[in-house]
C-alpha cells in the first residue's frame, strides 16, 4: 500500500492530487475490488461517464480520456487504499480493459 506522500509524488502536478482526493470517495464508484495485489475499480467521471481503473504496483491504468497520466482515477484509487477503505476481494470484472 503506498503512502499519501508516495501517491502525491506520483501525480503530474497538485491539481491532479487534489483531484484524486475528491475521487476517494465511495460514492464516486459503481464498483471496487482487490484481485490479488491488484485493486481495480468502475469510476464515474465528472460527467457521468464510467471508466475502467486498475492499480498494481507502479502501474496505474484508467480508460478515461484524460491527458495528464496518471489520472485522478488512477490515483484515487490509491487514496482510497490508502484511507484504509476495504476494497472486497474479487476477480477483475469480465471485459475488464486492464485485466
Amino acid at each position: 500500500m503506498k503512502t499519501l506522500d508516495e501517491i502525491k509524488a506520483l501525480s503530474p502536478d497538485s491539481r491532479a492530487f487534489a483531484a484524486a482526493r475528491k475521487q476517494a470517495n465511495p460514492a464516486k464508484w459503481r464498483r471496487l475490488g482487490r484481485d490479488g495485489d491488484a485493486l481495480w475499480g468502475v469510476g464515474v467521471g465528472s460527467k457521468g461517464d464510467t471508466y475502467a481503473v486498475f492499480a498494481s504496483g507502479d502501474r496505474l491504468a484508467c480508460s478515461c480520456p484524460s491527458r495528464r497520466q496518471p489520472c485522478k482515477h488512477s490515483l484515487g484509487l490509491l487514496v482510497l487504499e490508502a484511507e484504509g477503505h476495504a476494497f472486497p476481494e474479487e476477480a477483475l470484472p469480465e471485459g475488464h480493459r486492464y485485466s
